[in-house]
C-alpha cells in the first residue's frame, strides 16, 4: 500500500480542516525561513489489515512510581554488565483472580502524551508543503548558543559548511540534547512531507558517541527502518526505535480501532552491551536498568485496524518517541594543586602527594583512591620536607609515544586534588 498525496485536499485543509481529515495533534508546527532541496519517496507501510502475532519477548514497562534517574551515568555505553531477568511472560497465561490479570495490565497503555520539535534548515525547493523542507543534513557543526523561546528552547548550531541548522522544542532541558554552547556535534536530520510531516533528529558527541535521537513519523520501522543515520554500524552508531510484535487487542479512538505496539528502542542500535533492551507503549518513559544515563520516552505509537478505517488522507501508523544519554558528569580537578595537565607535557613518570606526618587516617583514605601509593618515601618531587610532611608515590599510566596520561589515571589525580588530606602534588621522573 502506498500512502496517497492529494494536495487538493491540504489546501481544504489548511483553509478549515473538514470532517474525516484529521492531522494528529503534534505531527508539526509551522516554521518559516527554511532552505531549500530535493524531495524524497514516501514509504510504503505494506499491508497492516490484521494484527500482529504474539511476541513472548516483549519486556514489561521500566516506569513506575520505583524508576527514579540516578545522579549520574552508571556505565559507559561500550562496557558490560549483567542484564536482568526479564522475567515471567507478560502475555502469558494467569491464574483465574479477581482483578486485572498481568497480560490485562500490561495492555492497558496510558493516553498519548504531546510534544513538538522542529528543525529548520532543510531546502525547501521543489518542497510539496511550504514552509517545511525535505530532505537530509549531514554533517559536523558547532552548538553556537542555546536560548530560551515563548514555548522552550531553540539550539542553533553552525553547520561546518557554513550555514546554521536550529533545533526548537517545547520538550523540558532534561529530555533536550544535552549540549551546551561550544560543543562540537555531528547533526543527522531526515525529513519528508507526504502532507503530514516525517522526521527524524540524531546528534552525536565529538567522540561519536549518540547523545540524542528524535522521531516523529508515519513509520513504525518493524521490517526495515526508513533511516540509516547516514553510516554503517562500523562507522557511526545508530539509536533504533521500531515497533514490536503485539498480542493486545485493538482500542477504540480517532481514525477506528488501533493497536498500541511496544516500542523498542535502543540509543547505541543493539551493539552496545550495557544498554538492556527495553520496551514502552505509548505515553511510557523510563532509564535503562543497566545504564542509567539513557532515558527513553514513547509519547505515541499506533497502528490503525485498517477494516474500521473512516478517515481520509490520514497516517495508519506513527512512532513520536525521543532517547537521551546524558553526558558525563563534569570531572571535578584542580590542575593547579596536580601541577601538570593530562597531556603531562613534561613527560613526568610517576606522582607524589604530601600528607601530615603520622596522619594514618589520611594514608587510608588516599590508598581508597590508588592502590599504588606507596606512603612513607621523602617526596623529593613534590618537596614534602619543606613542609615537614611526609611523601607518598604512586604510579602513572600514560601512552608510551605521547606521555599522555590514561583516563583512569587522570580521574584518581583529579579525586587526590579535592582532598584537604592532601597537602602538596608533584609529578618526578625515575633517576638512573
Amino acid at each position: 500500500m502506498t500512502r496517497p498525496v492529494h494536495l487538493w485536499m491540504c489546501a481544504l485543509l489548511l483553509a478549515a480542516p473538514p470532517a474525516g481529515c484529521l492531522l494528529d495533534p503534534g505531527q508539526g508546527t509551522d516554521l518559516s525561513g527554511l532552505d531549500a532541496g530535493p524531495e524524497a519517496p514516501v514509504p510504503d507501510p505494506g499491508n497492516r489489515d490484521t494484527p500482529l502475532p504474539e511476541d513472548p519477548g516483549v519486556l514489561r514497562d521500566l516506569s513506575g512510581p520505583d524508576a527514579v534517574p540516578p545522579d549520574g551515568p552508571t556505565d559507559l555505553p561500550w562496557t558490560d554488565p549483567n542484564p536482568p531477568d526479564p522475567g515471567p511472560d507478560p502475555l502469558g497465561d494467569a491464574p483465574d483472580q479477581e482483578g486485572p490479570t498481568d497480560a490485562q495490565t500490561t495492555c492497558q497503555a496510558p493516553p498519548a502524551t504531546f510534544a513538538t520539535l522542529e528543525v529548520a534548515g532543510f531546502p525547501t525547493e521543489g518542497s510539496p508543503m511550504p514552509p517545511w523542507g525535505q530532505g537530509v543534513l549531514d554533517g559536523d557543526a558547532r552548538l553556537e548558543f542555546v536560548e530560551e523561546t515563548s514555548s522552550g528552547h531553540r539550539w542553533t548550531f553552525r553547520m561546518d559548511e557554513g550555514f546554521p541548522v536550529t533545533v526548537e522544542t517545547d520538550l523540558p532541558l532534561d529530555q533536550s540534547p544535552p549540549f551546551q554552547a561550544g560543543d562540537r556535534v555531528h547533526l543527522w536530520a531526515k525529513q519528508q512531507v507526504p502532507w503530514w510531516r516525517d522526521l527524524v533528529l540524531v546528534l552525536w558527541d565529538a567522540d561519536g558517541v549518540p547523545r540524542f535521537l528524535w522521531h516523529d513519523a508515519a513509520d513504525l520501522n518493524e521490517q526495515e527502518s526508513w533511516f540509516d543515520c547516514g553510516g554503517s554500524p562500523t562507522t557511526r552508531l545508530c539509536p533504533t526505535v521500531r515497533a514490536l510484535a503485539d498480542g493486545c487487542p485493538a482500542v477504540e479512538d480517532t481514525c477506528g480501532m488501533r493497536f498500541l505496539p511496544p516500542v523498542e528502542l535502543l540509543a547505541f542500535g543493539g551493539v552496545a552491551s550495557s544498554e538492556t533492551p527495553v520496551t514502552f507503549r505509548r505515553g511510557e518513559q523510563g532509564f535503562n536498568p543497566s545504564n542509567g544515563a539513557i532515558f527513553y520516552r514513547v509519547l505515541d505509537a499506533y497502528r490503525i485496524d485498517l477494516s474500521t478505517y473512516p478517515c481520509a488522507d490520514y497516517p495508519t501508523e506513527w512512532i513520536r518517541a525521543l532517547i537521551r544519554v546524558a553526558p558525563p558528569e563534569a570531572l571535578e580537578c584542580d590542575e593547579a594543586r596536580i601541577g601538570f595537565s593530562q597531556d603531562n607535557a613534561p613527560g613526568y613518570e610517576f606522582y607524589e602527594i604530601c600528607l601530615a606526618r603520622g596522619d594514618e587516617a589520611a594514608v587510608a583514605e588516599v590508598q581508597a583512591i590508588d592502590p599504588s601509593l606507596d606512603c612513607g618515601v621523602s617526596g623529593a618531587f613534590a618537596k614534602c620536607g619543606e613542609i615537614g610532611a611526609i611523601g607518598c608515590h604512586g604510579d602513572l599510566a600514560y601512552d608510551p609515544t605521547t606521555r599522555r596520561i590514561d583516563d583512569d589515571t587522570w580521574k584518581r589525580l583529579c579525586d587526590l586534588s579535592t582532598r584537604k588530606s592532601v597537602l602538596r602534588m608533584g609529578g618526578g621522573h625515575w633517576v638512573f
